[in-house]
């Protein structure tokens, strides 16, 4: 009968290395002998290394270290900004890790501590909203050929404010439309309340008509790839007038709703660059993001829109693996 001995049980062990013996001896005593060596680490973050086209510089916090990675110009970490977003720069991303979890993240979720080429933009989109106050809104709001006049008076003003962006090599196309609408005013706000009370009592509401011009601004660079596109600011439509006399239209407000630039597949926004996918991860079109390749995948090319999936019978023990030989 076989009988099996071993120096000491399983349990907790100790930082460090242990070794746990298992001899084996039958009734002829021959004997055969089994070490495993048990290693346990402490969970601890280590500082990033300086990625290519990169640098990196960490400090400690109480409960980790965080680590902000400044990419050399031309490059950036693929992590979408928008326009609107403030950062530490255009070129550099905060990342921390936490004893804890001694995994890397951005502010973001994201896991690239890597940078990527950067590419100028072929496309810029602007979207936003003139409100305008018209002198004597019964006029203008009821007669249609008037309201045509104002729109193309505003498609002027644009198109001459456009006149630094859309340069040789660059094409731009404007969509404007007027409509005049009822402005809620502060003393029918104060009464709504009152109104849902009481419905059966009458209260007479004090509306305003604004003209509201909704524009769609589209320019694209149609020969240089490389073109710069400057979308110039519209501030200086506030202070035009339009019309004369009874027919007075004063500008109330100019409202930038949304500037995206449209980058190629494979690219996310940083700003006003198209920041490339790394190796390891895919460009999720649906969330305009780069994310991580998942497990039982990997991806050995940039700028890719999916993963490739393991061999049969073959997997990865994580996330963003950037090789083939990462499946094991």
């Amino acid at each position: 009968m076989l009988r099996l001995t071993k120096l000491m049980n399983l349990g907790f062990f100790d930082i460090g290395l242990t070794r746990v013996t298992y001899t084996a001896r039958d009734p002829r005593n021959n004997t055969n002998i089994c070490v495993l060596n048990i290693t346990v680490q402490e969970s601890q973050c280590e500082p990033l290394p300086d990625p290519i086209f990169g640098h990196s510089e960490c400090t400690s916090m109480n409960n980790g270290i965080q680590c902000v990675i400044t990419c050399q110009e031309g490059y950036a970490i693929p992590i979408s900004v928008s326009l609107g977003t403030i950062d530490i720069d255009n070129s550099s991303t905060q990342f921390i890790c936490h004893h804890s979890d001694p995994v890397w993240y951005s502010e973001e979720n994201s896991l690239f501590p890597d940078c990527t080429i950067t590419e100028i933009p072929t496309e810029v989109l602007q979207k936003g909203i003139i409100i305008l106050q018209p002198q004597n809104e019964t006029d203008i709001c009821n007669d249609t050929e008037i309201l045509n006049e104002l729109e193309n008076e505003i498609k002027n003003t644009l198109n001459r404010n456009l006149q630094e962006t859309c340069i040789s090599g660059i094409s731009c196309n404007l969509n404007a439309s007027a409509l005049c609408e009822d402005e809620d005013s502060e003393y029918e706000e104060r009464t709504n309340i009152i109104k849902r009370e009481a419905p059966s009592k009458k209260i007479k509401s004090n509306k305003k008509k604004n003209i509201n011009v909704e524009f769609e601004i589209c320019a694209k660079a149609t020969n240089n790839k490389n073109q710069q596109i400057n979308m110039q600011p519209l501030e200086n439509i506030q202070k035009i007038p339009f019309f004369e006399g009874n027919n007075k239209v004063t500008v109330v407000n100019v409202q930038v709703k949304q500037s995206n630039i449209l980058c190629p597949i494979g690219f996310v926004q940083r700003k006003m660059r198209c920041v490339q996918c790394p190796k390891g991860a895919f460009h999720n079109v649906t969330k305009g993001a780069c994310q991580s390749c998942g497990l039982g995948f990997y991806n050995d090319k940039v700028a890719q829109s999916s993963c490739t999936i393991c061999p049969m019978n073959h997997s990865t023990t994580r996330m963003y693996c950037k090789a083939l030989k990462d499946c094991k």
